[in-house]
């Protein structure tokens, strides 16, 4: 190992963070330098960060432009408004 500070990390676990991040990150074993981990921790939030603009995003778009749809229940259901007189 190099002279750096290292951390035992589940691999399995940075594994999930870089195919989140799209990014693979510097490990040695079992163990990541505190550098990178903390450089996946910042592009983990980046990618949370993107998500939630994502989301208000779609919730704007759906408020300006979302109208329900107006449905005769007589044809959903398949029946004449004479049958209930």
């Amino acid at each position: 190992m190099e002279n750096k500070f290292y951390y035992k990390c589940d691999r399995e676990l940075m594994n999930k963070v870089a195919e989140i991040t799209m990014v693979d990150y510097e490990m040695w074993k079992e163990f990541i330098p505190i550098d990178s981990l903390e450089i996946a921790l910042k592009d983990l939030l980046c990618e949370y960060n993107k998500k939630i603009e994502e989301l208000e995003d779609l919730k704007q778009e759906m408020e300006d432009n979302y109208e329900p749809r107006k449905i005769d229940p007589y044809d959903e259901f398949g029946v004449s408004e004479r049958d209930f007189s």
